[in-house]
């Protein structure tokens, strides 16, 4: 198990995994509410690109829609650390 910070976002579920990690070490009088605000977190966190690229789906249509985002996305991609 890892006991360091939370790895870099290279693989969405990397993240959870880690955070989950976490969560289950905690105290288990709290353990619960963190691990449900860290799901909520998560499934924002994966259905708000989604429900944008929908947005602009039909006012621009599906190829800039998804190109746009696709562009965005690798824009904002971090480095990954050694």
């Amino acid at each position: 198990m890892r006991s360091g910070p939370l790895p870099p976002a290279g693989s969405y579920s990397e993240v959870p995994k880690a955070a989950s990690i976490r969560v289950t070490r905690m105290n288990p009088e709290r353990r619960s509410s963190a691990l449900s605000s860290l799901w909520i977190i998560v499934y924002l966190g994966s259905s708000a690109p989604i429900i944008a690229v929908s947005a602009l789906v039909q006012p621009y249509g599906l190829l800039p829609a998804v190109s746009g985002f696709a562009a965005l996305a690798v824009a904002r991609k971090p480095e990954p650390t050694a």
